[in-house]
């Protein structure tokens, strides 16, 4: 799965529509986060919707970095 994620990113870098810092585990991390519907917030399916076009518009490259939290 690692290996796939990797690919993929790496394609994305160098087709410029990745930004250089993203992570596979960003990927995985996020994937777990996204698993867990949370019971107490209504609308769960439009909710994690957005977060995930949220998240994938993040992945766009950009010249401001990312900070790195570890």
């Amino acid at each position: 799965m690692h290996r796939k994620l990797g690919s993929l990113l790496c394609r994305g870098r160098q087709d410029g529509t990745i930004r250089h810092d993203v992570r596979t585990a960003d990927l995985v991390i996020f994937g777990a986060l996204m698993a867990q519907r949370l019971p107490h917030v209504s609308g769960w399916n439009q909710t994690a919707q957005r977060l995930v076009d949220i998240y994938i518009a993040g992945m766009a490259p950009t010249t401001r970095p990312l900070r790195d939290r570890g």
